[in-house]
């Protein structure tokens, strides 16, 4: 599970200075450190009152699952990295959104927050992200309509095996980087912190918004958490598959190459060779962060009698078939800083493959319109 530690605090009420803010904390070799965010707050009599906002994050959610699959020859344990990320996504991820069932699952992210004193779960309700304490209730925090709303049953945000590199990154007036986490797709909230806690960043309103003792607050400068996609090495290992969960389908004969073969002779005969060559690319993806390629060269030959004045159709066809294979792994990653993460994958062998090609001659048909040939 993960833990944020966080640094020594005084709290804006005895010091008028900088604040520091918690960090995540990941594994001690990470070496990883927050550039802290340093605000001057004399006391909470200048935290920001919100008391109208109009925000349309009411309509709850379905729950976001990710599930991994596999397009690959996993017999291998070096993958070769070909996806290019075009815009950040969970289901690319090893982060999900899990409803709360009366206890915390396995690999919860938090923080400590150092301003309360208490271990705080980043958690969603209805979009809007906000925070989880055990110490509280069972509700999820969240700020809304100038209110700190207290909403059960939530969504809380789990690393599955922690297999993610989570970082916080600095914002302000709504600002968020490409990588940044969500509270759900394409509602514009993201998971955000302050010195005071977790809560919501909401771009189009150009702030950071906190829940705290019954009220919302709002901010111009904040955290965000990211996740860090700066891969350069992904190894798997200890693959496991569940044959007797497998699933072989045989799909339709499709046409690779149609090829026609012309005799203008009268008299000779004529015997060509047809053939096709092609390659097979499949994409093959594990726990949807990465995939790879994999390219399978075919090659058919036939030889053929054409008659004198005739022409005939040749057609390369090809059968497929497609497989699915469940299958465990383990999975470690290496960040261009040098951290090293892993951690226990599932996903699915899912490979469509041409296993045969075969060439299908056609009768040969006399050449239309052809001048007579003469006898000798």
């Amino acid at each position: 599970m993960f833990t944020f530690t966080g640094l020594d605090h005084m709290s804006p009420l005895k010091e008028r200075n900088k604040l520091r803010f918690s960090v995540l904390s990941l594994l001690p070799l990470l070496g990883w450190t927050s550039t802290a965010l340093q605000e001057i707050v004399p006391d909470t009599s200048h935290l920001h009152n919100v008391s109208v906002l109009n925000s349309d994050e009411e309509n709850r959610i379905p729950n976001i699952t990710v599930n991994g699959s596999v397009l690959a020859h996993l017999y291998r344990s070096n993958f070769k990295k070909a996806q290019t990320r075009s815009s950040f996504s969970l289901a690319n991820t090893n982060l999900q959104w899990v409803t709360w069932s009366g206890s915390l699952p396995y690999g919860a992210v938090s923080i400590y927050n150092d301003y309360t004193r208490r271990t705080d779960y980043v958690c969603s309700y209805g979009c809007g992200a906000g925070f989880y304490s055990p110490s509280l209730g069972p509700y999820c925090r969240h700020p809304y309509g100038g209110k700190e709303e207290l909403r059960s049953p939530f969504e809380v945000l789990i690393n599955k095996e922690q297999l993610e590199y989570l970082e916080w990154k600095d914002g302000s007036y709504g600002s968020v980087p490409w990588n940044s986490i969500y509270g759900c797709a394409g509602w514009g909230t993201f998971v955000g912190k302050n010195q005071y806690g977790l809560g919501k960043v909401v771009p189009k309103h150009k702030a950071f918004f906190l829940p705290y003792n019954g009220k919302e607050y709002s901010y111009k400068t904040y955290q965000v958490l990211t996740v860090n996609q700066d891969v350069i090495k992904e190894h798997i290992s200890n693959v496991n598959y569940k044959t007797d969960a497998a699933k072989l389908t045989e799909l339709p004969p499709e046409t690779m190459r149609k090829s026609t073969v012309i005799n203008n002779d009268c008299q000779i005969p004529i015997i060509v060779s047809a053939a096709i060559e092609f390659s097979a690319e499949t994409t093959q993806q594990f726990s949807k962060g990465t995939t790879v390629e994999e390219s399978i060269e075919h090659s058919v030959t036939v030889q053929l009698n054409i008659p004198p004045n005739s022409m005939c159709t040749v057609n390369m066809v090809g059968y497929k078939y497609k497989a699915n294979v469940p299958f465990t792994a383990r999975l470690q990653r290496t960040y261009r800083n040098g951290a090293i993460r892993s951690g226990s994958i599932t996903g699915t062998y899912d490979k469509v493959q041409v296993g045969e090609v075969v060439a299908v001659v056609d009768r040969c048909e006399p050449i239309p319109c052809q001048a007579v040939c003469l006898k000798e």
